[in-house]
């Protein structure tokens, strides 16, 4: 059996499996253009992040099976080993960032895809270094309240975390200590990411996936943690653009209506 049949095998049997049927395939050519206007906006900012901004984007719009393709496009042209960990580490600290606003069965297919590249390019020795310690409850409950409200703080939807205290108090707590303690936490103390950089994938993944409200929600949140206005509508126009080459349209979002409520806020 050749490599590349080897490789379909692995593909059809753990990666593209929940794609439907009449999805459209992988565009080098469209990630390439897509990635192009990303580092456009900040060379150096997007020259990894970039990669990590696309992954959230084809996760969050149940694509992850296009996530190790990218990724191996990369491995394929780039001949330094350290610029592949750059690009490596900033897409799973991605994962780690979205996981739980995605999905697990929509994130695990491109995890085994980008360990499979790894494996048959032999560079999996690059993913032995982790950069989260042991799940020390209180310590993450707490630094995942600090997180959340510093998310949170220009969005104004507290109403929200007040409702799960009242009918679902552990699952808030496991969202405080799992997902802005562990995951999220983890992933700006990596110092593989900044927090603005964290929190703008967490918003380019929900809005892959078409969740309206919580969109509006995540972009005001990437505002108010300092991402650019004209980093965070390029995101929204990027994913407007992918949905709907995917087949799988989100509904429009007003970025000058966003902004203009978040002005009003603080007036």
């Amino acid at each position: 059996m050749s490599a590349e049949t080897d490789k379909a095998a692995f593909e059809q049997k753990y990666v593209t499996t929940n794609v439907k049927l009449e999805a459209p395939t992988y565009s080098s050519d469209l990630i390439r253009e897509l990635r192009k206007e990303l580092c456009a906006l900040d060379p150096v900012e997007f020259k990894y992040l970039s990669y990590a901004v696309l992954s959230a984007l084809l996760i969050g719009a149940h694509r992850g099976d296009f996530v190790p393709k990218m990724f191996e496009e990369v491995i394929e042209e780039e001949s330094d080993l350290e610029s592949i960990k750059a690009v490596f580490y900033r897409i799973r600290e991605c994962v780690m960032a979205i996981y739980a606003f995605v999905g697990i069965p929509w994130v695990v297919p491109s995890c085994l895809g980008i360990v499979n590249v790894l494996q048959r390019h032999g560079i999996e020795k690059i993913a032995e270094e982790t950069f989260r310690g042991p799940i020390d409850g209180e310590r993450l409950l707490a630094e995942g309240k600090q997180i959340t409200e510093k998310v949170y703080r220009g969005v104004n939807n507290n109403e929200v975390r007040d409702m799960l205290s009242i009918g679902f108090p552990e699952m808030r707590k496991g969202i405080a200590v799992i997902v802005w303690g562990y995951n999220i936490g983890g992933a700006v103390n990596s110092g593989v990411l900044l927090d603005r950089e964290v929190e703008l994938l967490v918003a380019t993944a929900i809005i892959g996936g078409g969740a309206t409200r919580q969109s509006k929600s995540h972009i005001k949140a990437s505002l108010g943690m300092g991402n650019r206005l004209d980093v965070v509508n390029k995101i929204i126009e990027i994913a407007m653009r992918f949905t709907s080459w995917n087949q799988t349209p989100v509904n429009p979002i007003d970025f000058d209506q966003l902004v203009e409520e978040m002005d009003s806020a603080k007036a």
